[in-house]
């Protein structure tokens, strides 16, 4: 699924227009964005947290030529499921293993 699904498919629920809607998904995911770049978390009670974190420079080796080289330190984010969520997957998981 892309972010223009995710538009039709609200543009379609609200009755609004798909301009506005591809708009109201890149402002949210915008605003995600500067939450994380600014170091914040961002948390949906029950969906899901959204968290920076910098993954530490470390030692690495190009493949090809065998050189060492070091790999730098790297801004990374991270999405942690929350309990509403987690469940409803594993309401779905549990319902395919019925059925098999």
């Amino acid at each position: 699924m892309t972010r223009d699904d995710i538009a039709r498919m609200l543009g379609e629920a609200l009755g609004i227009h798909l301009k506005d809607a591809i708009s109201i998904v890149e402002s949210i995911t915008g605003e995600i964005v500067d939450i994380l770049k600014g170091g914040g978390v961002l948390q949906i009670r029950g969906f899901g947290t959204f968290k920076a974190f910098d993954k530490k420079a470390k030692p690495g080796r190009i493949i090809s030529t065998g050189e060492r080289v070091m790999i730098p330190l790297r801004r990374m984010a991270k999405f942690i499921p929350g309990i509403v969520l987690k469940q409803e997957l594993k309401k779905k998981s549990d319902a395919e293993q019925v059925t098999k």
